[in-house]
């Protein structure tokens, strides 16, 4: 009789572990190391019930700025936004991330980095260089392989500071369609590319489309509805969403909304946006004297309808994610140097805090 109860109490307390295993899940922040105490990447397990955060394990590594990983989830890749910039790819094995490899590029200042959806090759933003560089993905170990182009872009826009030159800030890749974005803030042009995946060297960039954003707007990043017919670009310098639809195979602009009210006198800088994941909601934030995120409704023909907005609890909200349910939003505000989570009303696409927060030096991003 003891046996039988030593037995089911053994049992049980398996089974809460792996119960407690299955609500977390890990989420990875990366940002800027130079002259602060921010080490690298760090890994915390997040609980999907509660939106918990506790540290698991960290990375030493330089300015991390921005992480891609892959559909399996077992690989991260980074960019260092360094002078002489530099990327790398990581295993994640037992928790912990261990570097695959690492290369330095021809580039200062990449700030973004995609993987294609055949994971093939990525693509890496260099901003301050103002090119787009791929490299493939070697297949054995998937790490990082051969150069195969990098796109040198030119022009200016008409912010006298921001715009002086070409600022390539990131790329998105259309699986529909098998096309990759390209967004140049520093022309107000985002170059609109289709994947040519039979080429011997690997797969080869040719340009299709340049969209024209409205003049001083500074295209950042974008994100797509889920049949990819219609992609919202956001603006860093004017903090506005343009809303594009794929007519006859060409993007055309259909609507443009501003993030702030009318009468916001402050400064702007957008950063980042984000699709709830049943596509009823379009998340946005914007820092400098705004500090705030955004939420729109998404109509049955896309266009946006303001629905509210939500102080971030610090400075600086630069990058956020949504959970993998979309039960939670995670910000990073990188001026305060704090991580908040908020739990998400899913019917309205409303944001409420929870007590749930952590502090690491000048975060950038973070990724489920």
């Amino acid at each position: 009789m003891n046996r039988f109860y030593i037995l089911l109490f053994m049992l049980s307390g398996a089974f809460v572990l792996q119960t407690q295993a299955q609500k977390n899940i890990p989420l990875f922040i990366g940002g800027y190391t130079i002259d602060n105490d921010n080490e690298g990447i760090y890994i915390y397990d997040f609980n999907t019930e509660t939106g918990s955060l506790n540290a698991r394990s960290k990375l030493t590594c330089d300015n991390p700025s921005f992480l891609a990983k892959n559909k399996a989830q077992d690989r991260v890749y980074a960019v260092h936004e360094l002078e002489k910039g530099r990327i790398s790819a990581y295993a994640f094995e037992e928790d912990s991330l261990k570097l695959i490899n690492e290369m330095e590029i021809d580039a200062a200042g990449p700030c973004h980095i995609a993987i294609d959806p055949e994971e093939k090759f990525i693509a890496v933003s260099n901003y301050a260089e103002g090119t787009l560089s791929t490299f493939l993905i070697d297949e054995e170990h998937k790490g990082i392989g051969e150069a195969l182009q990098e796109i040198r872009y030119e022009g200016r826009g008409i912010h006298p500071e921001r715009q002086e030159g070409p600022h390539i800030h990131s790329a998105f890749f259309d699986d529909v369609r098998d096309q990759v974005h390209v967004q140049d803030l520093g022309t107000d042009k985002m170059y609109v590319y289709s994947i040519d995946y039979s080429d011997e060297e690997g797969p080869r960039l040719l340009l299709k489309q340049v969209i024209e954003s409205q003049q001083g707007g500074g295209p950042r990043h974008i994100t797509f509805n889920e049949d990819k017919t219609v992609m919202y670009a956001l603006m860093e310098l004017s903090s506005v969403i343009e809303m594009y639809r794929n007519i006859d195979d060409q993007w055309l602009r259909v609507q443009s909304i501003k993030l702030n009210a009318p009468d916001f006198k402050g400064q702007v800088g957008a950063a980042e946006i984000r699709i709830s994941k049943d596509g009823k909601f379009l998340y946005a934030s914007d820092r400098l004297d705004s500090n705030k995120i955004f939420s729109f409704n998404i109509g049955e023909n896309g266009f946006l309808t303001k629905a509210g907005e939500w102080e971030t609890f610090g400075e600086g909200p630069r990058g956020f994610t949504l959970s993998p349910e979309g039960d939670f939003l995670v910000v990073a505000n990188q001026l305060t140097n704090n991580v908040v989570v908020f739990k998400i009303n899913k019917e309205e696409g409303s944001l409420s805090p929870t007590d749930h927060e952590i502090n690491t030096e000048a975060p950038t991003v973070v990724l489920f």
